[in-house]
């Protein structure tokens, strides 16, 4: 249950950050992996219970990881893009940390976001590594 790792402190609602990429774990794509599953199982077994309320925050990649490709590649290792077959590369949607961090505190505001998955992004389209 959601109360025993909180021990005593009774909560109400239980907010899991989990990631946007979770998604081609549901849709059981061939390139998901193994801790997209993982997550995606967690998040079955948080909307299964009814100890808590919930919210599940899944954002794309934030800006400082992205960012902490230019310093892998400025080191001289290869740049790393994942590449979806046909064709097709992943695309990114970077979010900002303060950004984020305003809508986690959201889904405990807002009563509209009470069990509920929000899928969250950057601005705009999402940009392609290639």
């Amino acid at each position: 249950t959601c109360r025993g790792p909180a021990g005593g402190a009774g909560p109400r609602h239980f907010v899991l950050l989990s990631a946007y990429c979770v998604r081609s774990a549901e849709l059981g794509h061939d390139y998901a992996l193994q801790f997209q599953y993982a997550k995606k199982d967690f998040e079955e077994k948080l909307r299964g219970q009814t100890d808590v309320s919930y919210s599940i925050v899944r954002p794309t990649a934030f800006f400082k990881s992205v960012s902490g490709q230019v310093e892998v590649v400025d080191s001289g290792a290869p740049f790393v893009y994942f590449d979806l077959g046909n064709g097709k590369s992943a695309t990114c949607n970077p979010i900002s940390e303060p950004d984020l961090a305003a809508a986690i505190i959201d889904t405990i505001a807002d009563p509209a976001k009470k069990n509920t998955v929000w899928n969250i992004g950057g601005p705009g389209e999402g940009l392609s590594m290639v």
